[in-house]
């Protein structure tokens, strides 16, 4: 019984550990882009009576929190069980499950079609993307419009972002193939345009064919855009891989050269693109002493292969290495202004992608 009970309470602290980091990403970075969002939803929504919208993979309802003070009917779906009972204690009712056509189906017996159905920084790790996308087609009323974020593979070939690509994202996009994909579910894009998220993303807008809404110049000013990328030849690809091996070279000469005049490294910030950088750069705790990270699952962990311990801030006050590399750079202009301490203490940063420098 003992043994039952511990399990019990291991299995809280853990669902307590992933609300809290998941509530500081969010609170620290994406709070204002957010409102941004459901503002830009609203002026959709508005002349519908009571909109209902539906967020697949709403974490901590967040977004969804928007549209509740505003009186939309809302419901979440996310498949960690903690986040969806934190989000519903909270008011926003969240389904803790993954999303697919047979949830579209109940969902559409048990709530009625949604008027909004969105999806942020979800569609790249879907394995079985028709039988999501049928669902969407499912569960969307006539009128109703598809919203989602995902990072943009053009975004990732300019700022050489080689870090994103790693087993979760089974899928990179870019608008040209996403026009016929959705045409095969006879839904159609009608607008899109690049969002300043994870190093660089788009938002687009899907509706059904049989929809009123015009298509929008920017959406088709980005296709002729993609067309002159040439991002259907295999030249750009290779020139992608060129980029990062000078950038890989950049980054270990700074390093080096640190090291070599007797300077400590440290890094921030552990999200699973670190793990890309930190191989594929052949960095591990010979250059970095310690890597340090907000997540509480993290700390006392110890990056794969190159073993870098993960701890918690208080080691950066202990320690206040001379350089910080800020592995989560996507969040390096927050994660500085947070740091203003360790400037003022003499420390530098240096920030690996899109371009290497020191700031």
């Amino acid at each position: 019984m003992r043994s039952v009970q511990n399990i019990g309470e291991k299995v809280k602290k853990f669902r307590k550990c992933l609300i809290f980091s998941k509530f500081i990403n969010f609170r620290y970075f994406f709070v204002e882009h957010f409102r941004e969002y459901f503002l830009t939803l609203d002026t959709y929504l508005k002349p519908t009576h009571k909109p209902f919208v539906v967020e697949i993979g709403s974490n901590d309802g967040t977004l969804l929190q928007f549209f509740l003070e505003k009186n939309y009917r809302i419901l979440g779906i996310d498949p960690a069980q903690s986040l969806a009972e934190a989000a519903s204690g909270r008011g926003i009712t969240t389904i803790p499950s993954f999303f697919n056509k047979d949830l579209a189906t109940e969902l559409v017996e048990e709530h009625d079609k949604a008027d909004a159905i969105i999806a942020n920084n979800v569609f790249a790790h879907i394995p079985d993307i028709r039988n999501f996308t049928e669902g969407v087609k499912l569960l969307l009323s006539d009128a109703g419009l598809f919203v989602f974020e995902v990072s943009y593979l053009v975004d990732v070939l300019e700022n050489t972002l080689f870090d994103t690509i790693y087993h979760e994202h089974v899928s990179y996009h870019t608008l040209t193939p996403l026009v016929s994909f959705f045409a095969g579910f006879d839904l159609e894009i009608f607008d899109a345009h690049r969002v300043n998220t994870h190093g660089g993303s788009i938002r687009v807008f899907v509706q059904h064919k049989t929809s009123s809404r015009a298509t929008s110049k920017r959406f088709e000013d980005l296709l002729l855009e993609e067309h002159r990328k040439k991002l259907g030849d295999l030249s750009t690809y290779k020139e992608f891989f060129s980029q990062i091996e000078l950038c890989k070279l950049t980054v270990c000469e700074m390093v080096n050269n640190l090291k070599r005049s007797g300077q400590s490294i440290a890094g921030f910030g552990a999200p699973a693109k670190a793990t890309t950088l930190l191989h594929h750069f052949s960095l591990g705790s010979n250059a970095l002493d310690f890597i340090v990270d907000d997540n509480p699952l993290k700390q006392g962990k110890l990056i794969p292969g190159v073993r870098i311990p993960i701890v918690n801030r208080d080691k950066l006050k202990e320690a206040c290495p001379d350089v910080l590399v800020i592995l989560a750079w996507n969040f390096a202009d927050s994660i500085i202004n947070q740091l203003g301490w360790y400037e003022e203490m003499g420390g530098r940063f240096l920030v690996p992608l899109p371009k290497p420098l020191f700031k």
